[in-house]
């Protein structure tokens, strides 16, 4: 029996912990895309913060949150993966899970990179 560790909550201090910083990747080759037209605005990044295995975001419309491990493969491997729910501002990583990674947030066909360690 596999288990799965994770939560989440509102946040109530955005500004505590460290800022990761994000490139916006559009046009994504994202195989389950959100939506079949384009966005009649520019994706705005979410603003995130980190405070050891805790990530607080500025909003949330929805996105698919990756942790891909750069040193496995050319492109990396995706070692977490997560669907996070609309209006959710912050998410707890497993204890287990440490090292530098390359942070993922996916919305329809635009990505959201950032580097982050645990």
């Amino acid at each position: 029996m596999m288990a799965t560790f994770f939560s989440f909550a509102n946040v109530t201090n955005l500004n505590s912990g460290t800022r990761i910083y994000l490139q916006t990747i559009s046009g994504y080759d994202n195989p389950v895309p959100t939506f079949p037209h384009k966005p009649k605005a520019p994706m705005r990044a979410p603003e995130v913060y980190q405070e050891d295995h805790t990530l607080s975001f500025s909003y949330n419309n929805g996105f698919t949150l990756e942790l891909v491990d750069p040193s496995m493969g050319d492109e990396g491997t995706i070692v977490y993966t997560a669907v996070i729910p609309a209006d959710v501002l912050t998410w707890q990583f497993p204890a287990t899970l440490s090292g530098d990674y390359t942070l993922r947030l996916v919305y329809g066909n635009w990505a959201f990179v950032g580097e982050i360690e645990l």
